[in-house]
């Protein structure tokens, strides 16, 4: 996580990432649950514990594979609706 300080003087991120090392432990935290409630709340459906999966071995490339072709709709949409609200709110604030 980026500090505080350097915070106040960028836009950057706030999370700076992770070498490959640290997103491997971090992965392997990934119980595999059955459910997969992570990839039911991902706006496109991701497989998050597949690439989790993947990435726990150091496969980057398998982990981000990119997803089927029909779920950039589902992407488009979110944007739409995020769209859709921001300009509600302006209305409603008259920002």
């Amino acid at each position: 996580k980026q500090d505080a300080e350097a915070r106040k003087k960028n836009f950057d991120e706030t999370y700076i990432g992770f070498d490959l090392n640290s997103a491997m432990v971090e992965a392997s935290r990934c119980i595999q649950c059955p459910s997969a409630p992570c990839q039911e709340a991902c706006p496109v459906h991701n497989d998050i514990p597949g690439a989790f999966a993947f990435l726990e071995v150091g496969d980057v490339l398998a982990a981000c594979d990119p997803p089927a072709p029909g779920s950039i709709d589902a992407v488009l949409e979110i944007d739409r609706e995020a769209r859709r609200m921001a300009a509600e709110v302006a209305r409603e604030y008259q920002i």
